[in-house]
């Protein structure tokens, strides 16, 4: 007896939005797109604040450099507030170095 064999599993994706899902809206900022989350709650930041306070000194700095390099392109302030005001929300110490770094680039 040959078992015939059958196709395999294909995964669907979901109708979107999904019901409570935060609404996603892409944001072209000249070269930088920017994703923006309509809803972001306090829990949202806890882990991105642990993994911030876990890395060493010479993990922060060019990790600070390297985000501050890119929101400095960023032509809509509103954008680069509100990705500081996210850092910020994550550790304030992350928020504040953001902050700081892109101002020494003038784009802030």
């Amino acid at each position: 007896m040959v078992k015939s064999k059958s196709p395999p599993p294909t995964r669907s994706r979901p109708a979107l939005p999904l019901p409570g899902a935060p609404r996603l809206a892409w944001l072209n900022c000249g070269r930088v797109l920017a994703l923006h989350l309509d809803e972001v709650g306090e829990d949202d930041f806890v882990e991105a604040g642990r993994l911030y306070r876990a890395m060493a000194e010479e993990e922060r700095g060019p990790l600070i450099e390297a985000i501050a390099g890119t929101l400095a392109e960023v032509a809509r302030r509103e954008v680069v507030a509100q990705a500081i005001a996210y850092f910020t929300r994550a550790d304030p110490e992350y928020g504040r170095r953001v902050a700081e770094a892109v101002a020494r680039r003038g784009a802030w």
